[in-house]
């Protein structure tokens, strides 16, 4: 017991998949009343959770643009730095996952000083 606060355990929150991550903060409050229904499953497809997915990786590609333009300049060269680092050094294509990933860095440090630069 914590400030009067007892630890939770797993038990205590309802079961949650990724169509539900919006009600996180109302599980972890006990607010939570609405379970649901078997016939929603249908409604939640996989295609709509992948979508709901990709809108939550640009939503964070976008707050780690506004982070990184917000800091120091040093952030971004160190990140141009990693992409180099860890991009293969014989055929890029041997490798197209860690390729694109360096590839993404870049571009997500160039946005941010972009954004930087429109912002100052």
């Amino acid at each position: 017991m914590l400030d009067g606060h007892t630890a939770a355990n797993a038990a205590d929150f309802p079961p949650m998949g990724p169509a539900r991550w919006d009600h996180e903060a109302e599980a972890l409050s006990g607010a939570m009343t609405a379970q649901r229904k078997p016939d929603d499953f249908a409604l939640s497809s996989s295609d709509q959770i992948l979508a709901d997915l990709r809108s939550r990786v640009v939503a964070m590609e976008n707050i780690i643009v506004a982070m990184l333009a917000g800091g120091p300049c040093d952030q971004r060269s160190a990140i141009h730095d990693m992409a180099l680092f860890i991009r293969p050094l014989t055929d890029p294509q041997t490798n197209r996952p860690t390729s694109d990933a360096a590839d993404m860095m870049d571009r997500l440090a160039d946005r941010a000083s972009l954004f930087a630069r429109a912002v100052a």
